[in-house]
């Protein structure tokens, strides 16, 4: 790809280390269906040019972007050249329709998402016996205590619905 000559503004890159800031400045990614770079690229709200899917492990994320019209998948440097003709014509019509399902899909907040449950459930404790929440409030400040977890009195306080 870097020994076509692109006529229009184009930037190629191989391994890189700042991933986020380039997505922040791109219009969209070509790819391969890796997990990964699929979640990153939706997190972004980048519409994805597919070029390379392995059987099996990728099908399931190359299928998810077609099927919501967040990307297409291209198996020629021909076709990724006409596609990407073809996204950028009518003022980036197509282009502009892929981003917004991309934004739909992408969840941006996700890892704040996972560690919210995550603490929740560790302030929760674990269920006793009669499937209630059986960490009261004096066992979960020794808990946290015990294993130099930082805590404040209001956090202990705002779940101790759990413990009835």
């Amino acid at each position: 790809m870097k020994a076509i000559d692109w006529h229009v503004p184009a930037h190629l890159y191989d391994f890189v280390t700042n991933m986020p800031e380039l997505m922040m400045a791109a219009d969209a990614v070509i790819c391969k269906a890796g997990g990964l770079v699929v979640t990153e690229s939706l997190a972004a709200g980048l519409p994805m040019l597919l070029v390379d899917v392995i059987p099996g492990q990728e099908e399931g994320n190359r299928d998810f972007v077609l099927k919501n019209g967040a990307g297409d998948m291209v198996e020629s440097p021909i076709q990724m050249l006409e596609t990407l003709a073809h996204w950028t014509a009518n003022d980036c019509k197509l282009l502009h329709e892929r981003a917004r399902n991309a934004r739909r899909l992408g969840r941006p907040n996700s890892a704040f998402d996972v560690a919210e449950l995550v603490w929740r459930s560790a302030l929760r404790g674990p269920m006793n016996k009669r499937g209630r929440y059986g960490l009261g409030r004096t066992r979960l400040i020794d808990l946290f205590t015990r294993n130099n977890i930082p805590w404040r009195e209001a956090q202990v306080e705002t779940f101790e619905q759990f413990d009835e």
